[in-house]
Parts: C-alpha cells; structure tokens; sequence
C-alpha cells in the first residue's frame, strides 16, 4: 500500500468517525448538544429549499414547497422523515391619538423529525424518533431570554402494544432539550408553569387508542 493509499483510508475512517459521532449526538444522547454536521445539513436544505420558495407569491405555496416528506417501508421496518420551514408573521397597531403605532411580530420557525420503528411480531412494536424544533423571534414585545428559550430537541423511545385489531396501547419515554419560546404555540406556556421552566424536560406518556 502506498503512502497515498494510506492517506486516502485515514481521510475515509476520519470521514466515518465524523458522521457516526455526529448522528450519535443528534439522536442517542439525551440531552441536546449542537452538531456542526446536522446544523450544516440542515441549514444547506433550506437554502436549496428557500430557491424554489422565493417565487412563491403566497403563504400557501411557500409553505408547500419549504414542507418535504420521505417515508420508507421494507417487511417489518418502517422509517419516515419530514422538514418544514414555517415562518408566521402579524402586526400589532396600537391606537395613539396622532400617531398610531404598528409592531411587526413574527417568528423563524425551522423543524424536522426523523423516526424508526421495528415490529417484532404481530403484537410488539419497538422504535424511536428525534424532532428538532428552532424558534427565532421577530420584534417580540418581551425578549426571549434563558436557557432553551429558542428550541426543543426531543429524543423519543416508545413501544407499541396491539392488543386487539382495534385496541392499541403505546409507552413513549421523552428525554427534551429547550422549552420554545414563550409567545410562540409550540412550548411550554409560562401561565401554566408560575414557578419557572427548566431547560430540560423528562416524561413518560401512556396512550391507548380505538379504531372503528
């Protein structure tokens, strides 16, 4: 083997151990960390995204274009992913005598999830999945402010139990990163929490759902 050769199976393993470590801290640990290969990944899929977006005269069709979804299915693996790019914008006019005041509000709301799910047998079914969530306030009145006030990294564990052909129970064990920012629909809501948040979040949901 010659010194080049050597060369190129050190860049090559340096290359692996660099998408492997990157994939393990983005969905294996519990507790988000930033990944300066996912954030850019995912920052390049927007971009090519925002090119196709920036013809598009109204929400509707900017929203079709920046919303991308694969699903993957082979025997009993199945595997799906989705990235959405959703930017709301309102104005706020405040009824001054003589000079009527307008605020601008908004949000740069950025996401994507992956999951993957295996079926054992005909009963049991094992998966996982990660959804990341970016908020980036627009002229909020009330700065956002602490830890995990612009995201939630959500790493998901669940196991599905089919306990008839119309009965299925579910366990999920959410390990979260982040609360969202205050204002925004998709957090934590301060009024129901006077106490405070904490920037990171552990729960175990139980859910069973009917078919009819």
């Amino acid at each position: 083997m010659t010194f080049y050769e050597v060369l190129l199976v050190l860049f090559g393993l340096a290359i692996s151990v660099f998408v492997l470590d990157a994939a393990i801290r983005t969905f294996v640990v519990p507790r988000g960390t930033p990944v300066s290969l996912t954030y850019v990944v995912f920052r390049a899929v927007r971009a090519v995204l925002g090119l196709f977006a920036r013809p598009a005269r109204t929400y509707e069709q900017r929203d079709r274009v920046m919303a991308v979804y694969g699903d993957y299915t082979k025997g009993q693996f199945h595997a799906n992913a989705e990235y959405r790019d959703q930017t709301r914008r309102a104005e706020l006019t405040a009824e001054i005598p003589g000079r009527p005041v307008v605020r601008r509000l908004g949000a740069d709301e950025p996401a994507w999830f992956s999951s993957a799910a295996y079926r054992f047998s005909k009963r049991t079914e094992v998966g996982g999945y990660y959804s990341h969530y970016r908020v980036s306030v627009i002229n909020q009145p009330v700065p956002a402010t602490g830890l995990g006030r612009d995201h939630i990294f959500d790493k998901a564990g669940t196991r599905r139990v089919d306990l008839a052909t119309f009965w299925v129970f579910k366990i999920e064990g959410h390990f979260m990163d982040g609360v969202g920012a205050p204002a925004q629909a998709h957090g934590f809501y301060p009024q129901d929490n006077p106490q405070g948040l904490e920037p990171t979040t552990r729960m175990l949901v139980l859910r069973t759902s009917w078919f009819f």
